[in-house]
């Protein structure tokens, strides 16, 4: 017995797929059965029983898809839990630090300057703290965060030579290393995923630019 199912049956079937959010639905139809982009014509017909594992097969394929998204889901929720409201303290003393430094830069007076920097000091205090209790939750900013944390104590070198060039260098380079660190974190709260390659190497290349240019430079007494 034969059935002529046309094109009414591969859209269910597509939709019954994508319900399952996979994602290529129609591509993986034509690879894996590619009688089915001949049942668009009149008199193109198949068996019903070929038809019915054809559904079957979808139906399978749509319930593992729907178990894996479950489980990415609850990954995310994982990490997320994990990172809890240490996020924001996180985000917030990453961009602090980096800020303070470079308003030292432009203090006018000797108090100015050491009071930012003293600021700054405690936010890298904040800094340690937080890199060294996340260090398995988070390993991929542990080195980085360590050498961010010494920008303001590489500024407070240069404090009666506010006007080297070198200052505005450790500033920028540092804002880089704190930018990438931004986009990891992201990445992974939000994805639930480890940064990819290209942005741990980012980190290791930004964070070795700061300490280098740091090690360049001579202290001011």
């Amino acid at each position: 017995m034969c059935c002529v199912p046309g094109s009414e049956t591969r859209l269910m079937l597509n939709f019954t797929i994508q319900l399952g959010r996979f994602p290529f639905a129609e591509q993986a139809m034509d690879m894996l059965f590619p009688q089915l982009s001949k049942l668009n014509g009149p008199g193109m017909e198949i068996s019903e029983s070929t038809a019915t594992i054809i559904a079957t097969v979808a139906a399978i394929g749509s319930a593992f898809a729907s178990i894996n998204a479950a489980n990415s889901a609850a990954r995310l929720s994982a990490k997320q839990n994990v990172l809890g409201a240490d996020i924001k303290l996180l985000s917030k003393s990453l961009y602090e630090i980096v800020a303070l430094c470079a308003e030292a830069r432009k203090s006018k007076s000797s108090e100015k300057f050491s009071s930012k920097i003293e600021a700054a000091t405690e936010v890298a205090r904040t800094l340690d703290r937080l890199r060294q209790e996340h260090r398995y939750s988070l390993p991929f900013i542990f080195d980085p965060i360590w050498h961010l944390k010494g920008i303001p104590l590489y500024v407070s070198h240069y404090k009666n030579a506010l006007t080297d060039p070198r200052v505005d260098s450790l500033i920028k380079k540092a804002t880089r290393l704190r930018e990438a660190i931004d986009e990891c974190l992201e990445f992974y709260f939000f994805h639930g995923k480890s940064p990819s390659l290209r942005m741990r190497l980012k980190l290791r290349c930004r964070s070795r630019s700061l300490t280098k240019e740091f090690k360049k430079g001579k202290y001011t007494e």
